[in-house]
C-alpha cells in the first residue's frame, strides 16, 4: 500500500466510522444525565448533555416505535438494576425509519467505569454492502478507535483487536495518565517520550486547532516483535473537544517503503558506479564533487577557514601495453587492482572515481599544504608500479598524477579538472612517473 493509498483508507475510514456506530451514550447513574457521544440521528447533539428520563421519553421514541417489547429495557430503573449488577442487555431490531436497516443495541458497564451505563446503537445488517465493506476495513486495518473526551480527559473504545495485547483499556477517566503506562509498556524505548509527547492532550488540541487533524508515527512491540503505527486524531466535535483517535497497522507499508528507499539508493549507487572497478563513475564523480565544493563555498560565505582540498587527476602510463601484451582481461584485472590501491590511499569522506579507460580521480580534503597532497600523489605512484611484480608481468605500468587546489584554483569543479588535466599533459611532457602540482 503507497502513502497515498493509506491516506485515502484513513479517509474512508473516518465517513465508514460513522455507518458502523449508529450512536453511542454515557448514561450517569449518579445524576441521571445522558451524554451523548455520538448520534447519527441528530448530529447537533454529539458532545450534549440531558436528563435521561426527558431523553428517554423524546430521544429513544424511534427505538420504542421499531420495538415496543425492547424499550422498556432502556429505562432509568432498569439501567440502574443493570449498573449495580453490572450486567449486558443486547437486543436486534429493523427500523422503517431508516431504509429497514437493522440496529443492535447493548447496554453495557465497563469494567473501569464507577457511574456510568453505555449504550451503543450499531448497525447490525451484515447483507448491506456498506457495513460490509466498513467491517472489512476496521479489521483489516484499524488496531482500535475510541471517542476521546478532551474536557473530562476520559475516553470509550469503540472496536479492539482482541487477538492484538497493545491495545489500549475499553474505557479509561484518566486518559493523560493512561497514555504514559501504555507507551512505557508497549512502545520502543527511543519513541516513547515522543509518542507521550505527541498523545498528550495539550499537543493533540493544539495540531487539532492548527490543522483539523494531528498524525504521528511510533513502534510497538506487539508479541516480541517491532510492528509500525499510524495514530491519528480528528475533532468529532471540535466545541465540546470530542476527539475521534484510531490506530493503524502500517508496519507492511512502512517495511516495503524502506525496502523501496533502499532499492532506490541501491539504483542511484549503480548509475554512479563504475561496474568493473566499484569506484564512482564520471557522473557519480561530478555530482558528489560538486556537493562538497558547495559546501566549501558556504563555509568561505559564512567566514568560516575553509579546509583545502585537492582534486587529483591520475593517467596511468603504459596500459595499452598490458592490454595488447596479455589481454583484456589481464588489463581488467590491473583496472581493479589500480582502484584498489586508491582505495587504501584515502578516507571513507574522500572520493575515488574512474572517469576513463584508465582515468582515475581523487577528492582529498583537509591538506595542511600542497606538498602534503604531492607526497599522497607520490605514495600512490609508487604503489601502481608495484602492481606489475604481483603478477608477474614485464610492462613497466606507472602514472602522471596532476593535481589542481580548491585554495588557489578555485572552487568551480569544471576548472579544477581542466587544471589538473593540464598538469597531467605537463607529468606526461617530463617523462611521466611524475606529480605535477603547479
Amino acid at each position: 500500500m503507497d502513502y497515498s493509498t493509506n491516506l485515502q483508507h484513513n479517509a474512508d475510514y473516518s465517513l465508514l466510522l460513522e455507518q458502523i456506530c449508529h450512536a453511542c451514550a454515557a448514561v450517569n447513574i449518579k445524576t441521571g444525565e445522558i451524554r451523548i457521544l455520538v448520534n447519527n440521528n441528530n448530529p447537533r447533539e454529539n458532545g450534549e448533555t440531558f436528563d435521561y428520563d426527558d431523553y428517554y421519553v423524546r430521544g429513544l421514541k424511534w427505538i420504542y416505535q421499531a420495538v415496543p417489547a425492547q424499550y422498556d429495557k432502556l429505562s432509568f430503573e432498569n439501567l440502574k438494576k443493570l449498573y449495580r449488577e453490572k450486567g449486558h442487555v443486547r437486543f436486534t431490531f429493523e427500523s422503517e425509519l431508516y431504509s429497514a436497516s437493522l440496529f443492535t443495541i447493548d447496554v453495557y458497564v465497563p469494567e473501569a467505569d464507577v457511574r456510568n451505563v453505555y449504550i451503543i446503537c450499531r448497525n447490525a445488517r451484515k447483507g448491506d454492502l456498506l457495513s460490509a465493506i466498513a467491517e472489512q476495513f476496521v479489521y483489516d486495518n484499524c488496531d482500535y478507535f475510541i471517542l476521546l473526551d478532551g474536557r473530562q480527559n476520559r475516553y470509550v473504545a469503540f472496536s479492539l483487536a482482541a487477538e492484538d495485547p497493545t491495545v489500549p483499556i475499553g474505557f479509561c477517566t484518566d486518559y493523560e495518565t493512561e497514555i504514559i503506562t501504555y507507551a512505557l509498556q508497549y512502545c520502543s524505548l527511543e519513541e516513547q517520550d515522543n509518542t507521550i509527547y505527541q498523545m498528550t492532550l495539550a499537543r493533540v488540541i493544539d495540531q487539532l486547532d492548527r490543522y483539523g487533524m494531528h498524525f504521528f508515527y511510533t513502534t510497538v512491540i506487539e508479541n516480541g516483535e517491532p510492528r509500525r503505527k499510524y495514530i491519528e486524531y480528528r475533532y468529532f466535535n471540535k466545541e465540546e473537544r470530542m476527539i475521534l483517535l484510531f490506530r493503524n497497522d502500517v508496519t507492511t507499508m512502512y517495511n516495503e517503503s524502506h525496502r523501496y528507499a533502499q532499492r532506490l539508493q541501491e539504483a542511484i549507487n549503480r548509475a554512479y558506479s563504475d561496474s568493473l572497478t566499484g569506484l564512482l563513475n564520471a557522473q557519480g564523480m561530478q555530482e558528489n564533487i560538486k556537493e562538497k565544493l558547495q559546501d566549501l563555498i558556504q563555509q568561505e560565505q559564512e567566514g568560516e577557514i575553509a579546509p583545502q582540498s585537492a582534486l587529483f587527476f591520475i593517467d596511468l602510463d603504459n596500459f595499452k601495453q598490458v592490454n595488447d601484451q596479455y589481454g583484456h582481461l589481464m588489463g581488467d584485472q590491473i583496472l581493479k587492482d589500480v582502484a584498489e590501491v586508491l582505495r587504501n590511499s584515502i578516507r571513507d569522506c574522500d572520493l575515488a572515481a574512474r572517469v576513463g579507460g584508465d582515468e582515475f580521480e581523487l577528492f582529498v580534503s583537509h591538506f595542511h599544504s600542497a606538498s602534503e597532497a604531492r607526497d599522497l600523489g607520490f605514495r600512490i605512484l609508487q604503489h601502481i608500479e608495484e602492481i606489475p611484480e604481483k603478477h608477474s608481468f614485464s610492462v613497466m605500468l606507472s602514472c602522471s598524477i596532476g593535481i589542481a587546489f580548491t585554495s588557489y584554483d578555485g572552487t568551480n569543479y569544471d576548472h579544477l579538472i581542466r587544471i589538473a588535466d593540464e598538469r597531467v599533459y605537463e607529468a606526461k611532457r617530463l617523462g611521466k612517473r611524475t606529480v605535477v602540482i603547479s
